[in-house]
């Protein structure tokens, strides 16, 4: 009725690819994600947010299939949009320097890492405030990181900063302070007898 490039079209198959993925069909939802990116780019521009999202989208996709090179590449490209488009501190441009952190450690290119995570971690203390749960995810990936890397006490300082968030706002059995306190212990913070 409407045609492939129509922008409810695209929008259906988005959201397919998505239903796709979170049912572990990871190559039927690459599919539809590049036939989603290669329709909005021909009637949107490259430059489109919904086109910098897909990318992002697909990007996440990629990362999630082992195909690291190919996601670097999509992250790289949705950074480099998501500055022009909303400046180096926006969320959108957070989100996606965060991840590419994440993919540059598993990629064991640690240092590039760690720059990318403190970047983050700045923007969303300035944005959001150093006690809000995305600024603290940022945190704790700095933290895991700084573990990696041997610099204990930088890690203590974050996961301490990261547990305390969650124990009293959120309670000391919430999943991520159960993990925050394992972290400390593997810092040499607490006894891991205690550790939960």
């Amino acid at each position: 009725m409407l045609g492939e490039l129509h922008a409810s079209t695209l929008a259906t198959k988005n959201c397919l690819g998505t239903l796709k993925w979170k049912s572990n069909r990871l190559s039927e939802a690459l599919v539809l994600y590049e036939s989603v990116l290669d329709g909005r780019e021909a009637s949107l521009g490259p430059d489109h947010p919904l086109v910098v999202t897909t990318v992002q989208n697909l990007a996440m996709l990629l990362q999630a299939m082992g195909r690291l090179d190919e996601a670097e590449a999509m992250f790289t490209r949705a950074l480099a949009s998501y500055e022009q488009l909303h400046g180096p501190d926006h969320a959108s441009t957070t989100a996606v320097v965060n991840a590419l952190g994440v993919l540059y450690e598993t990629q064991g290119r640690l240092d590039f890492a760690a720059t990318l995570f403190e970047r983050a971690l700045k923007a969303r203390e300035q944005e959001l405030g150093p006690n809000h749960v995305k600024t603290i995810l940022v945190a704790a990936n700095l933290a895991h990181l700084f573990l990696r890397q041997g610099r204990r006490s930088d890690a203590r300082a974050l996961y301490l900063r990261c547990y305390t968030l969650y124990f009293t706002t959120y309670g000391a059995d919430q999943p991520e302070a159960v993990d925050y306190r394992k972290q400390l212990a593997k810092c040499g913070m607490l006894d891991s007898s205690t550790s939960r």
